[in-house]
């Protein structure tokens, strides 16, 4: 008698139907083949779809609610302080005043409360090895507020004290049997933007609909995306990356809603470089005159502020890209690539491996335009940013010359924290404006479009309500030719 194996089961509860989706959503787990597909259509992959394979987007992968996306973060600590001007000097003693910038003003419901650094007990110096000046009285009724400095040996002050001098903390210091000094409160600030609403739209007659392989396969796989909506998804794709690299916030524009019927705000987004250049390292240099003292003089900014990573990526023009391989080709290193992608791709893609025998970090790097090198310590990632080198786009005014660079990975110690460089979209439960599509008109498969029309075409829309979502911008540079080299 035949054994009848029913440890499996034969039916689940679940319905079957006709799906399309974008293809760039179908890769978003098959990375390896996101290059060919863009390539395919005519566009090379955009930075921001490249980075959303490392999952840098929103951490907690949904809609914001709401018209502003933002968090909150703490300055980076900064145990400094600058002499404003020098008020009198009595033997060993110096009383001076702080400089403007080193005070700090909050406004609440009670009125404005000034603040600033040094506390009594602390001790400073202005010197490496220099004399060292211990804190011993603070007037905080003028602002800027004025601290009394006694020195630690005989000396006047005046011989190493000026105005504009920077003082390093050291400690505090007390005598035996003393209290406590004053508490010290950390600041923090919240990152804002909002949201910019791109659209796309593709419209195709019933006839051209019989004549074009309506549905391909996804190459390597056994998915299925529709032929005839990948130029507007193409678009589309290009219009999020553009407005990821060079968005800003407007005031003043508006349009007029006609279902509304009333004037509507458009507020426009805060884009990477824009943000950048408000927060981050200006760092310019010179077109005739580049070499390995310019990227020493980056990697030392990094190293200078302790950055919290050990990996750069640099978002490059192509001819700046073409000037670091210039003079640092020998240094290139794919063996690093297998744990960056171990710790950043999501498990979905690394899994790739198992089914895929052609499938590794390091082709996948490479064929994205993923390249590195390692300098002062750091691991510099390069990938080449077509949002700024294409000759038909930015590339003809002046883009290939500019590049910026930020920290790799998540600004936390997990990756549960915000990602340096991410973004995010409107949506709510059930409901999502990333990537929305949808289609009407008057011909096409029923299952797949609501005859609406009496035209003999097919009308597909796309539509995204996306912002940029950065963190740590002080960890930023913007490289960008307009002065002197740092050689």
């Amino acid at each position: 008698m035949p054994t009848i194996d029913n440890t499996q089961p034969t039916h689940i509860e679940s319905a079957q139907g006709d799906v399309f989706v974008l293809g760039s959503t179908l890769l978003a787990d098959n990375p390896q083949l996101l290059s060919t597909y863009f390539k395919q259509s005519g566009y090379p992959p955009t930075t921001l779809s490249k980075l959303k394979m490392f999952g840098m987007g929103t951490p907690v992968k949904k809609g914001v609610e709401g018209p502003i996306t933002g968090h909150y973060e703490k300055p980076r600590p900064k145990d400094l302080f600058t002499v404003g001007e020098i008020i009198s000097v009595t033997d060993n003693t110096i009383v001076l005043a702080l400089a403007p910038d080193d005070m700090y003003t909050s406004v609440n419901a009670v009125g404005t409360t000034i603040w600033s650094r040094p506390r009594v007990t602390e001790v400073y110096q202005f010197a490496i090895q220099g004399t060292q000046y211990r804190v011993i009285e603070k007037d905080r009724t003028v602002n800027p507020h004025q601290i009394t400095l006694e020195a630690n040996r005989d000396v006047d002050p005046e011989d190493e004290i000026v105005e504009g001098a920077v003082a390093s903390w050291i400690s505090t210091l007390s005598g035996e049997g003393t209290g406590q000094p004053e508490p010290l409160r950390p600041l923090s600030y919240k990152y804002q933007n909002t949201f910019w609403i791109a659209k796309e739209t593709d419209i195709t007659s019933g006839t051209h609909l019989t004549t074009t392989a309506p549905f391909q396969p996804v190459p390597g796989t056994n998915l299925m995306y529709k032929e005839g909506l990948k130029d507007a998804e193409m678009r589309m794709e290009q219009q999020k990356g553009h407005v990821w690299m060079f968005g800003q916030k407007a005031t003043g524009w508006t349009d007029y809603s006609d279902p509304l019927k009333s004037e509507v705000p458009i507020p426009g987004t805060q884009g990477l470089l824009d943000y950048a250049l408000e927060n981050g390292y200006d760092m310019e240099y010179d077109t005739t005159d580049f070499d390995d003292a310019d990227l020493y003089a980056l990697s030392n900014y990094f190293h200078d502020i302790r950055v919290g990573t050990s990996e750069i990526l640099l978002i490059e023009g192509y001819n700046f890209n073409q000037k670091i391989e210039k003079f640092f080709s020998s240094r290139y290193n794919y063996n690093w690539v297998i744990g960056v992608s171990d710790r950043y791709i999501k498990e979905g893609v690394r899994n790739a491996r198992n089914f895929d025998s052609n499938f590794t970090e390091e082709g996948m790097m490479v064929n994205l335009g993923i390249t590195g090198f390692a300098l002062g310590n750091f691991t510099f990632l390069q990938t080449n940013a077509p949002e700024l080198d294409y000759i038909g786009g930015a590339g003809q005014i002046g883009g290939k010359d500019w590049a910026v660079a930020v920290p790799f990975g998540f600004a936390g110690e997990s990756a549960e924290y915000r990602p340096y460089v991410g973004y995010e979209w409107r949506g709510t439960a059930g409901y999502s404006r990333e990537n929305e599509l949808w289609v009407n008109g008057g011909a096409g498969n029923d299952r797949l479009v609501t005859k609406s029309s009496e035209f003999d075409v097919q009308n597909t829309y796309m539509r995204s309500e996306i912002a940029p979502h950065f963190a740590l911008g002080e960890q930023f540079a913007v490289i960008h030719p307009q002065g002197t080299s740092a050689s």
